[in-house]
């Protein structure tokens, strides 16, 4: 909840996010707007912008890394934790 802008790199991060949330982990535009602070037009705006910079073969290589590395996590067993004990 920003007053005043946000830094370019920061935009970018967070554009990258958001498309990653759509995409990686196929959120609806509204559910990434909503975790994100922004209505869902925003979000859309701003997996459209990614998409579209996917032509540039170093950022697109990129995306393949983060999305595999996304789907690797959340597509993982959980961790065996009957081992450590109670938790507190």
């Amino acid at each position: 909840r920003r007053t005043s802008r946000l830094p370019v790199p920061a935009l970018r991060a967070r554009r990258v996010a958001m498309y990653l949330a759509h995409v990686a982990l196929g959120w609806q535009l509204e559910r990434v707007g909503h975790a994100f602070g922004v209505n869902r037009q925003t979000a859309s705006n701003a997996a459209t912008r990614i998409e579209d910079a996917r032509e540039h073969e170093a950022l697109n290589q990129l995306l393949e890394e983060l999305e595999d590395a996304i789907h690797a996590v959340v597509d993982a067993p959980p961790p065996d934790l009957s081992g450590l004990g109670e938790v507190a």
